[in-house]
């Protein structure tokens, strides 16, 4: 079921996939450029970045965002992967372990699953359950160019806005 995708500046395309229910299977994947190809015209076999999720519940994976330039005031770097995760059934309580959240993976951590390496975890949380209010689930983000804020599109109609720094989560 793939689902959110971003592309890095090499070509890269990251897709998470993610079944409902009691068999959730949550994924990150990448699938890599073929050097050999012109950009976008064909990938290397697909590789399993994070199942696991620093062991934060992950039944639904919303959306990925690649860093496109740094913050050095939010402690990202270029290349990072943002994942967001949400959450599917507004009829469930409110459970503080997978009710929004972004998770960062730092580029050199990409880099090694790129290269060959096994699966990684995420460096940080970014945005934790508590930042998002009761009752909206996130469904999708993206940067606001003015200031590299972080907006995330809620369930409720609501975008949020969350000035990020390395301090954050």
């Amino acid at each position: 079921h793939p689902d959110g995708l971003s592309v890095d500046a090499a070509g890269n395309v990251f897709v998470v996939s993610y079944t409902c229910g009691d068999d959730a299977r949550s994924q990150l994947w990448v699938l890599p450029h073929n050097p050999a190809m012109p950009a976008g015209a064909g990938f290397l076999a697909p590789r399993l970045v994070d199942a696991t999720f620093g062991g934060v519940e992950a039944e639904s994976l919303k959306d990925t965002l690649v860093v496109r330039t740094a913050n050095a005031a939010a402690g990202l770097g270029a290349g990072d992967l943002l994942l967001l995760i949400g959450d599917d059934d507004a009829a469930y309580a409110r459970n503080d372990n997978d009710d929004g959240r972004v998770l960062v993976y730092s580029a050199a951590s990409l880099q090694s699953v790129l290269a060959g390496g096994g699966p990684v975890a995420p460096t940080r949380s970014l945005v934790v359950p508590a930042q998002i209010p009761v009752g909206s689930y996130p469904v999708g983000m993206d940067f606001w160019p003015a200031d590299n804020s972080l907006l995330i599109a809620t369930t409720t109609g609501s975008i949020l806005r969350f000035a990020i720094s390395p301090t954050t989560s």
